[in-house]
């Protein structure tokens, strides 16, 4: 992996702790986000696993994630 950033999305709902943990143990850089514009710079985007999609794609949806991330992913084609 190179020397970007890993950049760990929080809604609020995901486990961010183990996620973190595993890639701090790996000794990558990381950064816990909690708002979208923080996607903005080169980065590897992990999106914790969630138990009720509904649930986590509203939250994306009121929180204005998922322009960005579609952007991102899709066009810019980062690491997700």
């Amino acid at each position: 992996m190179s020397n970007k950033i890993i950049k760990i999305i929080d809604l609020g709902f995901g486990n961010i702790s183990s996620i973190s943990k595993c890639i701090q143990f790996l000794n990558f850089k990381f950064q816990i986000i909690t708002n979208p514009s923080s996607l903005e710079e080169d980065c590897k985007i992990v999106f914790p696993g969630v138990g009720n999609f509904n649930h986590a794609m509203s939250t994306l949806e009121k929180e204005g994630w998922i322009e960005i991330l579609r952007y991102q992913v899709m066009k810019k084609k980062k690491c997700f």
